[in-house]
């Protein structure tokens, strides 16, 4: 834990920064002036796991970055921060709060940030602000928040059924986000929305996609959110951003498949006379066994090993057609273990010994 760290952080930014530790609230610079400590524990109170609080209160800001072991760190964010974050309008200001929670998560921690998501919460709102339904009941913005790790793993598992089932969830809600910018409803939705995608970039780069092609695809989508002087209803933007999303990784997952089995069928072709294995192809390749089997049978409907014992048969059949070698020397020719395996392999998988299969070939000709 780099205590030190953190004060050296708050003296360069000019902000007091705090942990919460086992029930008890630290300043971590000792030359600050302590500030309202009940109401920062009071403010405590609105911190998620596995997610950034942003909090407004009065004129000020603060976010609360959790850390493992119910250690929470409190930032006030004032209005002479080097911390862009008072003016929440700006994709900019967004943007710096969450490298900022990120940067102070490592520095305590010593590792990178697992999450990136940001929860907003209005103090001077004793409710959370939404538009009614047909029953004229006020949907909580929690809804989304809580079927984001649903959403996001469902995602990375590229697992239709559970994103729509996930997405299903979110039906009924008429407005997720809260008034925090000058009382602008658009303004809170597109903010809201700014930050589901960073969580949904971060997943689809863990999950393989590559990250300059990721971070295209969300710069694109924050544009045109910004672009846009109005939203339609706020659940089909989430649902159109999560298949936009789903879908740029299902691509990039069967490009990536086809590369690698088109790859492994090339290199069998090439080493048909040579003894391959899993392993050599795995070692030659630079990748996984594991990997190399589910993308070759996906494609090919057979596995490797099956695969390989096919083409060398059929290049048996055209060593046999030429009736130039005889049968022991095919069977070293194509790094049979034995004569008796090459038969063995070449009748389960013809039907027909090779002397047979010779004769028959021959007597068509």
């Amino acid at each position: 834990m780099k205590v030190k760290d953190l004060e050296l952080f708050s003296e360069i930014i000019n902000q007091k920064i705090y942990i919460w530790k086992n029930n008890h609230l630290y300043l971590v610079n000792k030359n600050n002036i302590n500030g309202n400590r009940a109401l920062i524990i009071k403010l405590l109170a609105f911190a998620k796991t596995n997610t950034f609080t942003l909090i407004k209160h009065e004129s000020e800001h603060a976010l609360i970055v959790p850390c493992p072991k119910n250690i929470l760190i409190y930032i006030e964010i004032k209005h002479n921060s080097k911390i862009k974050a008072f003016n929440l309008s700006s994709v900019e200001s967004l943007l710096s709060v969450r490298q900022t929670g990120e940067f102070v998560y490592k520095l305590y921690t010593g590792q990178d940030c697992p999450y990136s998501f940001i929860t907003f919460k209005n103090t001077e709102q004793n409710s959370s602000i939404g538009r009614q339904t047909s029953q004229k009941t006020v949907v909580s913005p929690e809804l989304l928040f809580k079927n984001e790790s649903l959403i996001l793993d469902s995602i990375s598992k590229l697992d239709r059924k559970s994103v729509k089932e996930a997405l299903r969830g979110l039906t009924h809600v008429q407005i997720i986000g809260e008034i925090f910018a000058n009382n602008n409803l658009i303004r809170g939705e597109k903010d809201t929305l700014i930050s589901f995608i960073a969580s949904l970039t971060q997943t689809v780069v863990m999950s393989g996609l590559p990250a300059k092609e990721a971070y295209e695809l969300e710069d694109s989508l924050i544009q045109a959110i910004e672009l846009r002087p109005t939203l339609p209803l706020f659940t089909e933007v989430i649902q159109e951003i999560v298949w936009i999303f789903y879908n740029q990784l299902l691509d990039h997952r069967k490009k990536a498949v086809s590369s690698i089995s088109e790859r492994t069928s090339n290199y069998i072709q090439n080493h048909i006379r040579e003894k391959i294995t899993l392993s050599g192809i795995s070692s030659a390749l630079n990748t996984p066994k594991q990997t190399l089997n589910k993308a070759f049978e996906a494609k090919y409907s057979i596995t490797i090993n099956q695969y390989i014992r096919n083409k060398k048969i059929c290049k048996a059949k055209e060593l046999l057609r030429a009736n130039i070698l005889n049968l022991e020397d095919i069977s070293k020719f194509l790094s049979f273990s034995s004569k008796s395996y090459f038969v063995q392999t070449f009748r389960q998988i013809t039907g027909f010994t090779p002397k047979n299969f010779q004769k028959k070939n021959n007597n068509t000709i």
